[in-house]
């Protein structure tokens, strides 16, 4: 592995551990330490903003990648096959659990809050 390789390597984990853990770090203040407060609902938000932005950055300055890499070969068709393959699984599987879930009455609900609450 030459160097510039492994300086590329660090900079790709850098950019993606961030990605990781600011979303959990977001997810502490929005639901932990402070639910329901404009900060919370702030930097949640900020953090969502910041997850679109992100790849863009990190692709074009950072790591100083083409956008679109024309050679290599192209393999539209076998991706597109692939990715609806993909999404009809999931979409499948989720039509199989709502209807495999028993719906629960507004009552049974109650119940459970009430219980808690005791």
């Amino acid at each position: 592995m030459t160097l510039e390789t492994s300086n590329q390597s660090r900079k790709r984990w850098l950019a993606t551990l961030s990605v990781m853990w600011l979303p959990l770090l977001a997810s502490f203040f929005y639901f932990v330490w402070y639910p329901g407060t404009v900060f919370g609902n702030s930097f949640y938000s900020g953090i969502k903003i910041f997850l679109l932005i992100w790849p863009v950055f990190v692709v074009g300055v950072i790591l100083k990648e083409k956008f679109i890499d024309r050679s290599r070969p192209k393999e539209h068709r076998k991706t597109i096959i692939v990715g609806a393959a993909f999404g009809f699984l999931v979409v499948g599987l989720l039509m199989f659990l709502l209807k495999a879930t028993p719906p629960v009455s507004y009552t049974h609900l109650r119940a459970h809050e009430t219980e808690a609450d005791l």
